[in-house]
């Protein structure tokens, strides 16, 4: 077995198990809310005890948070360095098509998992940047990242079926176009990864100047550990 059918095969397991976990917190959820409604007082469920709050994000959205993190860098950094290099014409090409395709294709499973767990678990209290300007910042770039990320994957999709990429990488259908800049998506996705990539940069920088700057613990929210608190030690960043 090559080392291609490998990485298939885990970016499998890995999907099965992302998607395993955030159905198992979903239905945990459901099941919390049908037993409260029932009238089993007292049972603590996630969105915690009375005078408590959470400190954290549930762990499920913090391990796909940071498996996004590190999936959307090598995305980003192959495609525009390395890809890019590569002609269409050599085998390598097709490999790294599919790795790149799954890879994508996973970021998509996993932010539409994290979406349902907004939506569903008990969120940290909302953080503030040091100056009004800043908060206005941060309250942009979270939602842009979230709809640029989901350009990014969609324009990838779409450039994909306009190629007939499918066919091509895994039935051995016919060749790859000399170049995508054929289809007006490819534009679409350089354009966005572009953006993507300076709203990331956005996004790093506020979570190091509240690590080493402001030294408030900020980005322990997103990290594993004890997740419940009192409510009255409950501060959001200022």
């Amino acid at each position: 077995m090559d080392m291609s059918n490998v990485a298939l095969i885990v970016e499998a397991i890995v999907i099965l198990g992302a998607v395993a976990a955030i159905g198992r917190s979903v239905l945990k959820r459901v099941s919390s809310r049908t037993g409260a409604a029932a009238g089993q007082q007292g049972a603590s469920n996630d969105r915690g005890e009375a005078g408590r709050s959470a400190a954290k994000y549930h762990p499920v959205h913090v391990a796909i948070h940071w498996f996004i993190a590190f999936a959307m860098a090598n995305l980003l950094l192959r495609g525009a360095f390395i890809m890019v290099n590569i002609p269409n014409s050599s085998p390598e090409k097709l490999a790294g098509l599919r790795a790149h395709m799954f890879a994508g294709i996973l970021v998509l499973i996993l932010m539409v998992g994290r979406i349902v767990l907004l939506k569903t678990t008990r969120l940290p209290p909302k953080s503030k940047g040091p100056t009004p300007f800043l908060t206005r910042v941060k309250n942009m770039v979270h939602p842009l990242l979230y709809v640029s990320i989901f350009v990014q994957i969609f324009a990838g999709l779409g450039m994909a079926y306009q190629a007939d990429l499918p066919g091509v990488i895994f039935l051995n259908h016919g060749v790859l176009p000399e170049s995508f800049w054929i289809y007006p998506l490819r534009t679409v996705h350089y354009v966005n990864s572009r953006i993507l990539m300076g709203l990331i940069a956005l996004h790093m920088s506020g979570a190091l100047y509240h690590t080493f700057v402001l030294r408030d613990g900020l980005l322990r929210r997103m990290s594993f550990g004890r997740r419940w608190i009192s409510a009255r030690l409950m501060v959001p960043a200022e």
